[in-house]
């Protein structure tokens, strides 16, 4: 339950074993390379004659073809089949060890498979652009379907010649009339459609200059047919056209789904093979050189150590030189690897989430978890609730889950644990469903929990004062235990004695009034001692100490506790009224509406409480728990492996 010690090493070897070197720190896996280009000391590595590795050429197919995988993944997404969600849950998780993944990945050639997804995908895509076209065109010539006629009977003649378009309709029938006024024009309606008169004009070119000087005088649009046959039959053609290309569409969006169905496994696993060789030659340019040595700045875990040196020596012998000591606390370069029991584990993602701890402070996760527990279930506070979480995780985790989702539903579950001993302790199941003796009455005694909760948010606070207190004596710096903690207590722990010695009359408010003067004086002369001016020290001492205010702020905080808490209650009881109301108006609709209440009322109510309590207890953690002791901000252990995305790397345990 604690930051994994670490070993700094250094090692030197020719330029050739470059690729070989990197191969064996992916294989082995345990290994953190160090980002020199990132040192502050860089230019004093390259006035010294190294240089940085820059990224090999092969880099560029690895990521082109990564590419490629993706797009063709995003495709055949589309076409994934859908299953239920115990169906899903059902399905095995891939797993493989480390050389497997490699061995399988090398071999597995996608080539083919990208080809034909993309082919497919461009042909549908094309095919239903031409069905959009055919749409459009069958559109066009709907409102021509009663003319039976083809462009070569609409072309003009010697003597005649035919007008084909369109008037908006409400200047059909004026256009009519000036139409019957010459005598050699007859005009004929096709159809109204889209608020437009469609129409034929026939008219004798004597009359043709006349016909389109009435024309000029309305909002006329020739439509010329170009047709070989009818409108009707060229819409029937046109039909069929689609009909044919929608078959062929869904031959192909078939043959995707079976690529779907077959083949994405391997589209998986050859990703995640590449993207193991990007994570190598990305990783190459950790590392600095001269003309024929390369010099490797890294970090492994203190209890491996000796296996470590032991395979290197094995597999490289004398060509390699290789130098290693513990890792020094306020090396700024050392990742932190964190390591916790089965318990505190699933809480390290609560610890990542707001940063990564410094190595030289305390992994905070252990620290976290029980308040985690203990205000996640005070703000959902039920006991049917705490055993639907409990339940449902247990019966998830029957189920063959990637490692990340299994870590997830170990994390609902002991929540779940914290919500049932609040439930017991505030008598509910369901809101009140089922009468059970309680300990302390939400609905009405508020009060009380109002008090509970800020006497748990004190604690909170001030046990996160000894953790700051305790990496403060793991730094060997004893002063800061005294004027960075025992001020605080003498401050803040007076004050509180102080008021209540004046509330409820105890005795030594004279002590506790002293002991404020005393913690105020040590943050105004010591806590920023760190400054090279006596003036510098006392301002911002007396800046420090002005910040006793925001405590008042972060109490207050807590009796979130009790609002939330409340508030998950008073739902849960207002549906239980409903049900009762609608009991006593009628037996049977009583039950109906009960079921259907209590099984997703209750539910939804869950859900918003468990999210809101989530919320709020992650809020408790990072500004008023978190913002006494802890800085963060450590690099990850990173080794030379990707984190696989569709793939679970089998651990050497299993």
């Amino acid at each position: 339950m604690a930051i994994v010690k670490m070993n700094h090493f250094k090692l030197y070897s020719l330029q050739s074993e470059t690729s070989k070197l990197l191969d064996f720190f992916q294989d082995y896996g345990k290994v953190h390379i160090s980002n020199l280009s990132e040192y502050d000391e860089i230019e004093q590595f390259k006035e010294s004659g190294l240089d940085i590795i820059s990224e090999p050429k092969a880099i560029l197919d690895v990521r082109e073809e990564l590419t490629d995988i993706k797009s063709t993944m995003d495709i055949l997404e589309g076409y994934k089949i859908k299953v239920g969600a115990l169906e899903k849950l059902k399905q095995p998780t891939t797993r493989m060890d480390y050389r497997e993944l490699m061995d399988v990945g090398l071999n597995t050639d996608v080539s083919k498979i990208i080809e034909e997804v993309k082919s497919l995908d461009a042909s549908i895509l094309e095919k239903e652009n031409e069905i959009d076209r055919l749409n459009d065109e069958i559109s066009e010539l709907r409102p021509w379907k009663k003319l039976n006629l083809t462009g070569k009977e609409l072309s003009d003649t010697k003597h005649l010649v035919y007008i084909t378009g369109y008037v908006p309709e409400n200047q059909y029938q004026d256009l009519i009339k000036d139409i019957n006024n010459l005598s050699l024009t007859f005009i004929e309606k096709a159809m109204d459609s889209n608020r437009n008169s469609y129409f034929l004009l026939t008219s004798h070119k004597e009359e043709k200059n006349q016909l389109q000087d009435v024309l000029n005088n309305y909002s006329f649009y020739e439509e010329k047919l170009d047709l070989a046959n009818s409108p009707t039959e060229e819409i029937d053609i046109k039909k069929s056209s689609i009909d044919s290309l929608k078959s062929e569409i869904d031959s192909e969006k078939s043959r995707l789904k079976d690529i779907y169905k077959n083949d994405l496994k391997k589209l998986e696993v050859r990703y995640d093979y590449l993207k193991q060789l990007e994570k190598k030659y990305e990783t190459s340019t950790n590392i600095l050189k001269t003309n024929k040595v390369l010099y490797i700045d890294g970090y492994i875990e203190t209890s491996r150590e000796k296996e470590f040196e032991n395979l290197l020596l094995k597999n490289f012998g004398d060509n390699i030189v290789y130098e290693t000591n513990m890792a020094e606390l306020n090396d700024p370069y050392v990742p932190v690897k964190l390591k916790n029991n089965k318990v505190f584990e699933p809480f390290e993602n609560v610890t990542t989430m707001y940063a990564n701890p410094n190595y030289n402070e305390l992994d905070p996760t252990p620290f976290l978890a029980p308040f985690f527990i203990m205000f996640f279930g005070m703000m959902v506070a039920d006991v049917g609730y705490g055993l639907l979480m409990a339940i449902g995780t247990l019966l998830m985790m029957r189920f063959d889950l990637p490692d990340k989702t299994r870590k997830n539903m170990r994390f609902f579950f002991i929540l779940s644990l914290g919500v049932i001993f609040w439930g017991l302790i505030y008598g509910s199941f369901f809101g009140g469903l089922i009468k059970m003796p309680m300990l302390v009455d939400l609905q009405s005694d508020y009060i009380t929990v109002i008090i509970i909760s800020l006497v748990l948010g004190l604690i909170h606070m001030f046990f996160a004062l000894i953790l700051k207190a305790c990496v403060f004596i793991k730094n060997k710096e004893p002063e800061g235990v005294l004027y960075d903690v025992g001020s605080w207590y003498l401050l803040i722990g007076g004050g509180i004695y102080y008021i209540l010695s004046g509330m409820l009359g105890l005795p030594g408010a004279n002590i506790a009034k002293w002991a404020m003067i005393v913690g105020a004086v040590l943050i105004v002369l010591f806590t920023a001692r760190d400054s090279e001016t006596k003036v510098g020290r006392i301002a911002g001492g007396a800046y420090n100490l002005y910040g006793v205010s925001s405590w008042v702020g972060d109490i207050v905080s807590y009796v979130r506790l009790m609002a939330l808490g409340l508030s998950g209650a008073s739902i849960g009881l207002a549906l239980n009224l409903i049900v009762g109301m609608i009991y006593d108006a009628s037996a049977v609709a009583g039950i109906i509406a009960g079921i259907i209440i209590i099984s997703f009322g209750h539910l939804a109510n869950l859900g918003l409480s468990a999210l809101s309590a989530y919320v709020h207890t992650l809020r408790l953690t990072f500004v008023e728990f978190f913002g006494k002791f802890y800085d963060g901000g450590g690099l990850k252990f990173d080794p030379v492996r990707y984190e696989t995305k569709y793939l679970d790397i089998k651990s050497e345990e299993e």
